[in-house]
């Protein structure tokens, strides 16, 4: 029986929207480098030789996955589509942007999108949903394109 490649695996941790911490060994941390940039959000931390310091990692990973959010829209495959995202983070200036960063235990957040269509799509009712990267939180919208 094989190992389940990087991608495989990638693909199970998004469609189950899992947030791994990758807790690893003394020397191995390279191994997971990748695989941590590439899922977001996601946390990659050294043990100690002894793994006593388990709960300390854990415990500091999260506090810094739960400090972000990103949002993100899914659903649109047109091509000749412009996206943009303006965010609110903590009460601060409206930027644009798609995330908030630096967080702190209790937050306000507040995201808006504006989807462009640069010409008139072939599907003209369309479903999307904006999403918060590595939660079970989403917000669904139809869209009735008139051009």
């Amino acid at each position: 029986m094989d190992y389940p490649s990087e991608a495989q695996v990638i693909d199970i941790i998004r469609a189950n929207q899992i947030v791994p911490i990758f807790a690893v060994v003394p020397g191995s941390a390279r191994y997971y480098t990748n695989m941590s940039q590439l899922i977001q959000p996601s946390g990659l931390a050294n043990l100690t030789s002894d793994s006593s310091n388990i709960l300390q990692v854990l415990d500091d990973q999260y506090d810094e996955i739960t400090s972000n959010i990103e949002v993100n829209l899914d659903g649109i495959g047109e091509s000749g589509l412009e996206i943009k995202y303006n965010s609110k983070c903590n009460g601060e200036i409206d930027q644009e942007t798609n995330k908030c960063e630096n967080l702190g235990d209790l937050f306000e957040v507040t995201f808006g999108t504006q989807i462009t269509f640069k010409s008139c799509p072939t599907n003209k009712n369309q479903r999307v949903r904006i999403r918060a990267a590595g939660m079970p939180l989403y917000f669904d919208a139809v869209l009735e394109i008139i051009c």
